[in-house]
């Protein structure tokens, strides 16, 4: 499986205050909202997977930035990230050496699965040290029953602009856009 770098990724993120304008989305229309499935060891790059998705006119839906959730995790948390996974239009799981351990996303995954459509859920592969031994995804090939999100750029009146190519498609392809 291939991934991409936080390098790669910071290279394209670079909204300001990108938590109040992922909070407005609910005043945007036309605009996608995606469950973001990610281990919370992995909270300190979030914000940047958030920038890069608004980036692209994707609006991200996480867990402890909503202020209706419980601040104790409980039956009622389970209950609420359920609600979320079935209003949001695509469910992508952010792939980190982190969510190998956590108990959460797999769960999440799991109901998202049961769900959704196939073709609603992406992977976004990211490894944060592409240089540390045993930075793979192996023992994960579950992850392979779902399509992979690149990340590429074309130009459109004459500007590149960051993109999110459709799961399945390679970065030169022409093709419709599967989360914006």
């Amino acid at each position: 499986m291939s991934y991409y770098s936080i390098n790669e990724i910071r290279r394209v993120a670079n909204i300001p205050n990108y938590t109040q304008k992922n909070l407005q989305r609910r005043s945007l229309s036309n605009r996608r909202t995606v469950f973001l499935s990610h281990s919370h060891q992995d909270n300190d790059i979030v914000g940047l997977i958030i920038e890069f998705l608004l980036t692209v006119g994707v609006y991200v839906y996480v867990d402890w930035l909503d202020p209706t959730m419980p601040r104790t995790t409980s039956a009622e948390t389970a209950r609420k990230i359920k609600e979320r996974i079935v209003i949001c239009e695509r469910f992508v799981v952010l792939l980190t050496e982190n969510s190998k351990e956590s108990k959460w996303v797999p769960w999440e995954l799991g109901f998202a699965d049961a769900k959704k459509k196939n073709e609603n859920i992406g992977i976004f592969p990211v490894l944060r040290n592409p240089y540390a031994n045993g930075s793979t995804f192996s023992g994960l090939e579950y992850m392979q029953l779902y399509q992979q999100i690149k990340v590429g750029t074309i130009s459109s009146t004459g500007q590149e602009t960051p993109i999110v190519l459709p799961p399945g498609a390679s970065r030169g392809d022409v093709v419709s856009y599967w989360l914006a």
